[in-house]
C-alpha cells in the first residue's frame, strides 16, 4: 500500500477514534547522501554537446547508476537526506488509549541525465531532482521525448 494512503487512512481512524495526530518535519543540521555520488558543477565543466564521448563520460564521472540502452542514456543518481519527518499517533477510546512515534527519512533523488548521439558523443543533458515518490521509468521515458533544450549546468 503507498505510503501516503496508508497515512491518511492512519489518520481518519485516530480522528474517528478521538484520537491525535502530530506529523511536522525536522531538518537536517547537513544534508546526507543516502545513495550514490553527488556530482558537483566543476565536476560538469568537461562536459560539451557534440564533442564530449560516452567513454569520456565513463571515465570521469565513473559507471551511471543506470544505462538505458535503447535511448542511448546514462543516468547518475544521488539520493539525498534533508531531514526527517517525526509522527506522534496517539489513539484513545473510553478509559484506554494506545500511541506511538515514528521517525521516516524525507529524501530526494538528484539524477544527471546524460544522452548520447548515434555517435556517442552527448546529444543533451540535464540534471533533475525528484521526489522520492516519483516513478523512475516514466521519468526517464518523459525526458527522453520532451523537446531538447539548451545544456544546463
Amino acid at each position: 500500500m503507498d505510503k501516503r494512503k496508508a497515512l491518511l487512512i492512519l489518520l481518519f481512524f485516530a480522528l474517528w477514534l478521538q484520537g491525535c495526530v502530530v506529523v511536522f518535519p525536522i531538518p537536517a543540521s547537513k544534508e546526507e547522501i543516502l545513495y550514490g555520488k553527488q556530482v558537483t558543477k566543476d565536476e560538469l565543466t568537461f562536459l560539451q554537446e557534440g564533442i564530449t564521448s560516452k567513454t569520456e563520460v565513463i571515465e570521469r564521472l565513473g559507471s551511471p547508476s543506470v544505462i538505458w540502452k535503447n535511448a542511448n542514456l546514462f543516468a547518475y543518481d544521488c539520493v539525498s537526506k534533508w531531514g526527517d519527518l517525526f509522527i506522534l499517533v496517539f489513539v484513545g477510546a473510553g478509559y484506554s488509549g494506545f500511541g506511538g512515534t515514528e521517525l521516516k527519512p524525507l529524501a530526494e533523488t538528484h539524477i544527471l541525465l546524460i544522452q548520447f548521439d548515434e555517435n556517442d558523443l552527448i546529444k543533451r543533458i540535464e540534471k533533475i531532482s525528484i521526489a522520492g515518490s516519483d516513478d523512475y521509468g516514466n521519468l526517464l521515458e518523459e525526458w527522453v521525448n520532451k523537446p531538447i533544450r539548451p545544456l544546463d549546468k
